[in-house]
């Protein structure tokens, strides 16, 4: 057992404080943000889609896995619409496994968003290319580039003072190329404003 300032967590955070926590607390420690989000009652995620905000591409062939809205994380790279489940008809487990990864990002982003103290823990967690929440995003991406071309959206806090744009992919340190929506990294497919 290591002080927590010290240890890397699981969440691909760091804590901010001396306590002790041993590795089979980091599970509870990850169940305690999101129920930190569900009391609360926080979303964000862009509401609910309307059918205006619906894809009607008549091929769906690349997509970005992006939590934009309630209904599905995965986004037509076309017309940048949500693409929902019931279009693209994946077996119910998989379904489940996007929706738990969007909820996961969601309350992240909330705490991010709305909350002073936690503020630096869910920035953390989402600008960490090893993080639960982006190992999650990166492995459905790649079950998710079976049907189409798969985008993963990287979060950027473009708000801070201390803000720079990415030159380099923060997974491979590959550079970034122009693309449709800003800028990618062709190798990762990974894709930010």
């Amino acid at each position: 057992m290591k002080k927590a300032k010290e240890w890397r967590l699981d969440l691909g955070i760091y804590a901010m404080d001396d306590r002790m926590i041993p590795a089979d607390e980091i599970e509870k420690l990850y169940d305690t943000i999101i129920a930190w989000a569900e009391e609360r009652q926080l979303y964000v995620g862009g509401g609910v889609a309307e059918s205006d905000d619906l894809c009607t591409c008549s091929r769906l062939e690349e997509v970005i896995l992006l939590c934009r809205y309630e209904l599905s994380p995965i986004v037509c790279s076309h017309c940048f619409c949500v693409v929902p489940f019931e279009r693209v008809q994946f077996p119910k487990r998989f379904e489940s496994q996007l929706k738990s990864w969007q909820k996961l990002y969601e309350s992240l982003y909330t705490i991010w968003l709305d909350s002073d103290a936690y503020e630096r823990l869910g920035f953390q967690a989402l600008n960490d290319p090893q993080s639960v929440l982006n190992r999650r995003g990166f492995a459905l991406q790649k079950r998710l580039q079976k049907h189409f071309r798969t985008w993963y959206w990287w979060f950027q806090d473009t708000t801070r003072e201390t803000f720079k744009e990415l030159q380099k992919c923060p997974v491979c340190e590959g550079y970034l190329e122009v693309c449709r929506h800003g800028k990618c990294c062709m190798k990762c497919q990974l894709i930010m404003e």
